[in-house]
């Protein structure tokens, strides 16, 4: 399975909501996005990507956090993390 160089912007588009657009360089799939100790609802999650197409997710985390904290806080990963752990 290829690495699929996962990329990704971050903007906050209201208060408590943020989108975070996912773009892959290579087909990626089941990538989903997380954000690490802190619950949120998500517009759409567990997606496949074709190469070069973005996918826009709009997270609204279940506390206020900045744009900092919210960057920091998120994860995007794929199926390939899961099958190589430790790339």
């Amino acid at each position: 399975m290829l690495e699929p160089e996962l990329s990704h912007t971050v903007s906050q588009v209201a208060d408590g909501i943020f989108r975070v657009v996912v773009k892959a360089r290579k087909p990626a799939l089941w990538v989903w996005v997380h954000l690490k100790d802190m619950d949120a609802k998500y517009s759409d999650n567990f997606i496949h990507l074709a190469p070069w197409r973005e996918m826009d997710i709009e997270v609204r985390p279940t506390e206020r956090m900045s744009l900092e904290d919210f960057q920091r806080r998120l994860e995007v990963r794929s199926v390939h993390d899961v099958v190589n752990p430790h790339r």
